[in-house]
């Protein structure tokens, strides 16, 4: 453990930035790893998600059951974030990463496994998902704080814009396979498929190098490359994920608090935690813009809630249409967001982030007001409207996510952005159950559309609120 905050401590090797910097994202293959590894794991829990759900119900025959599953997946990630982000920021991001990978993958194979053998009872999927959760509480703040070794500070909104484009086209991909899959493989077999591309992953990430890494081989002259490769392998997980880049505009807390405190043998650790915890806290007091982002990011989940839970009634109810609309409003809000991350890795650097965030919640707000109107037109004039809106709606929240995203890894110094990461997860996802369950209660006394267009006046009184804020619109 010693040797471990020693090497968090370090300060980060300042040429490793502009190492990542120079390399194109096209030829950069640790980035493309990457992106080949998150393709292949989102495809996994497309497949997953829809075989997952067949074998609860046909288990269970119970709905309620299903509905407590989702909460119970949702619990891990706002009770442990706050936990999990100091244990990042202390440990190597790569590992944990990879970790959760394995992890997870050796989980999904298991509940196959007992299924296909007829042991597999109720217990066991709560107790499954419940660690897959834990888990992945883990392994996103991981990944989110390893990304800025690999890339370059100019270079993090291009490159999450494309791993959000990717994503979502995997998961388009996964979700149009998940029927011939489980057709031919049973659901065993769909789950099986899943933990196959948990272990491609974590595989692939594997030979993935983090800045350090790069910049040891390209510095060493030939004859000491070897040398210096040997000398860092049993630490390079460690030292390199500490290499983030990060805003001349925000203190460079590395030179103090954590990054420079050595271990104190005499303190327990759980009061090194709380210190740590702390001083995550005391980062987001003191920096308003990162502040800002939280709120932004719980905001954009509150008011996607009514959308992710009343979808249905919106479409029986006021389209009059049936399953297949349902999954048409879903692939148009997936392909918004997939041609808005490739935009924005086209052209995204040409703007202000502040730009990209305040047109983007204008947008949002809108699309989602104007979703009270297809309701009024009939048939085919409807649905393609309310497909269009969907559009919108996934290129704005795509939008808004990766230049927040993008802003966090780039200000935030890098001892501290497990947490920092963490704590965005926590806000976020808490905003999500909590929309959702008024947005329940509401629709008992408010027309779905009504409640739409009251979602989508909120969040444009929010983006109008932050034109004024100068501070804000310089980022």
């Amino acid at each position: 453990m010693n040797e471990l905050a020693a090497q968090a401590a370090a300060p980060a090797l300042s040429s490793a930035a502009p190492a990542a910097e120079a390399i194109p994202l096209s030829k950069n293959k640790d980035f493309l790893l990457l992106l080949c590894a998150k393709a292949i794991s989102r495809f996994g829990d497309s497949v997953d998600a829809i075989a997952y759900s067949w074998i609860v119900y046909m288990l269970t025959g119970s709905k309620l059951l299903m509905g407590t599953l989702f909460a119970v997946n949702t619990l891990p990630a706002i009770v442990l974030s706050i936990f999990t982000g100091v244990f990042v920021d202390r440990w190597p991001k790569k590992i944990i990463v990879i970790a959760a990978d394995y992890g997870r993958g050796t989980i999904v194979f298991l509940t196959g496994l007992l299924y296909l053998t007829g042991q597999l009872e109720v217990w066991h999927l709560f107790l499954f998902t419940l660690l897959i959760s834990s888990l992945e509480a883990f392994a996103s703040p991981a990944g989110n704080a390893w990304i800025p070794s690999i890339l370059g500070k100019s270079q993090l909104l291009k490159g999450n814009s494309l791993s959000g484009s990717v994503a979502q086209t995997a998961e388009l991909i996964g979700l149009a396979a998940a029927g011939g899959i489980i057709a031919f493989f049973g659901s065993t077999g769909a789950l099986w498929v899943d933990a196959a591309t948990f272990l491609l992953s974590g595989l692939l990430l594997g030979f993935v190098r983090s800045g350090r890494e790069r910049v040891s081989k390209a510095a060493a002259p030939p004859s000491e490359t070897s040398a210096v490769h040997l000398a860092h392998s049993a630490h390079s997980a460690i030292s390199a994920d500490e290499q983030i880049p990060f805003s001349p505009s925000v203190p460079d807390n590395r030179s103090t608090s954590s990054v420079t405190r050595q271990p104190y043998p005499a303190r327990s650790a759980f009061k090194r935690y709380v210190s740590d915890l702390k001083e995550g806290f005391a980062y987001v007091r003191g920096n308003l813009f990162i502040f800002t982002s939280i709120l932004l990011a719980g905001i954009v989940n509150f008011g996607l809630a009514p959308i992710n839970v009343l979808q249905t009634v919106y479409v029986k109810e006021h389209l009059h249409a049936d399953a297949g609309m349902l999954s048409g409003l879903s692939i148009s809000l997936s392909c918004g967001m997939i041609v808005s991350g490739l935009c924005l890795a086209k052209w995204g650097n040409a703007f202000r982030k502040s730009t990209l965030i305040l047109t983007a919640f204008l947008l949002l707000g809108c699309s989602m007001a104007l979703l009270s109107f297809p309701p009024l037109l009939h048939g085919y004039l409807a649905w393609g409207f309310a497909a269009l809106l969907m559009v919108l709606l996934g290129v704005s929240v795509s939008m808004a996510s990766v230049p927040l995203r993008s802003y966090v890894m780039e200000v935030t110094p890098g001892a501290i952005l497990g947490r920092i990461s963490a704590l965005i997860s926590m806000v976020a996802l808490s905003a999500m159950p909590l929309g959702a369950t008024l947005s329940g209660f509401a629709a008992d006394f408010i027309p779905v559309p009504a409640l739409y267009a009251v979602m989508g006046i909120m969040i444009v009184v929010v983006a109008l609120c932050l034109l004024p804020y100068k501070a804000f619109r310089r980022i």
